[in-house]
């Protein structure tokens, strides 16, 4: 994860919105982003409790799937904000128009692709049926939009609004699959009612946004092509971070992949406790607040992660029950090595935002490294929940490790008195 960057800055580098985050905004959008949080592992609860191991594998493949589409909505978050926050005060809004603009038509595109694939998941994750693919691809359209409504709202650091559009995605998602599993109980009815939220919430999150945008758009060279490098490192990332949950479908009787489902619950909830740091820490890191605001943000994303997994390790049955009963408990075990492995990715992911701020376009190669590496311990270890869990949790540490020498020598590089920038 190199800290060098491969374009100019802008000369509105200079000119930040703001030096300083107000404290009642960053807890404003820290709770906004729990609550989506929250709601997404609630889903994830009341669908173990209610289906049962088989089912709940299902689903939580399922959800993988949309988990890992969704890393497009996530890219162009990340490139409209950058590109949002480094223009002038009188073009955010029109800037903002041209983000929103490409979005749709990458909305489709996602959703099209996902749909295409449909035979080809069903058979590699051995579901019931097309259609549950069918409604992710549609889910995924709503989902994709949210994404530019994001990077408007975090790119003019309007946190307020920033905050509101986090809980719209956040209860919009979990709380139409919530519906769908009280309703219907079946991966069909969740899938479903996911897709009728996230609808409703992006029509919601076109009103909110509504003062920021101003058309008609403006044109902004590049951009496409850095939403298209965001979301190409953000997939390798995700890839990275789901795909045991994948081969362990693959691998493990149903029984055993739908603990193992559990288990990357707590990973879940380790890997995005500390997002709400990166949210606001992200667009500082793209202009000259970058120095200290990397530093601190990263220090904050460690700690968090080694407190939450020291509380795993300390609860490990206490922690099963909540997760998914007493069906569960052969879990208890392994149940840290999931929180660490969470912990280790969270970092990995606020390290690999700080890249994209520079726009530095050879992180992701680590990134493919990792993968890789990934997926052949597991084709190797994967005869049980340890031995997947295990061969996770050492790709993640030396992943960690690599972004932690790489901040070094960054550090110690914006402590020189001159920086020379990469054309």
């Amino acid at each position: 994860m190199a800290a060098e960057t491969t374009e100019n800055r802008s000369p509105t580098r200079l000119r930040a919105p703001g030096s300083k985050v107000p404290t009642a905004a960053a807890l404003l959008l820290a709770a906004a982003i729990g609550v989506g949080q929250v709601s997404a592992y609630a889903l994830n609860l009341v669908a173990a409790h209610r289906m049962g191991p088989a089912l709940f594998g299902e689903l939580a493949s399922l959800l993988a799937i949309l988990l890992v589409a969704s890393v497009a909505a996530l890219g162009i978050q990340a490139a409209g904000a950058r590109r949002v926050v480094l223009l002038g005060p009188k073009e955010r809004p029109r800037g903002s128009a041209a983000v929103l603009q490409d979005s749709i038509w990458a909305a489709l595109i996602v959703a099209g692709i996902t749909a295409a694939l449909s035979p080809l998941l069903v058979r590699l994750l051995h579901l019931s049926g097309p259609i549950p693919v069918l409604l992710i691809a549609v889910a995924l359209f709503p989902a994709t939009i949210m994404g530019g409504q994001l990077g408007v709202t975090q790119g003019q650091e309007s946190h307020g609004r920033l905050s509101a559009v986090y809980l719209m995605t956040g209860l919009g998602r979990a709380g139409g699959g919530i519906i769908g599993v009280f309703a219907v109980g079946t991966v069909v009815g969740a899938c479903l009612g996911l897709a009728l939220g996230l609808g409703l919430a992006v029509a919601l999150g076109f009103l909110i946004l509504a003062p920021l945008v101003k058309r008609p758009a403006i044109r902004m060279p590049k951009l496409r092509g850095d939403m298209l490098h965001a979301s190409h490192s953000l997939f390798v990332l995700f890839v990275l971070t789901n795909v045991d949950v994948l081969l362990a479908r693959h691998f493990l009787p149903a029984e055993q992949a739908g603990m193992y489902a559990a288990g990357a619950v707590v990973a879940k909830v380790a890997f995005w406790l500390p997002q709400f740091i990166g949210v606001i820490a992200y667009p500082r890191m793209a202009d000259h607040r970058r120095g200290r605001t990397l530093l601190l943000a990263a220090s904050a994303v460690a700690t968090i992660g080694v407190l939450l997994t020291a509380i795993v390790a300390l609860l490990p049955n206490l922690v099963v029950s909540f997760v998914g009963g007493s069906q569960y408990a052969g879990l208890s075990g392994q149940v840290w090595m999931f929180a660490a492995e969470g912990a280790a990715f969270s970092f990995t992911q606020f390290l690999l935002y700080s890249q994209l701020a520079e726009n530095n376009r050879l992180a992701v190669l680590v990134l493919w490294a990792g993968t890789v590496a990934l997926i052949g311990l597991v084709f190797v270890y994967h005869d049980s929940i340890a031995q997947i869990v295990s061969s996770v949790l050492a790709v993640s540490a030396v992943i960690c490790l690599i972004g932690v020498i790489d901040m070094i020598v960054e550090r110690r590089k914006l402590s020189e008195p001159t920086r020379i920038v990469g054309v």
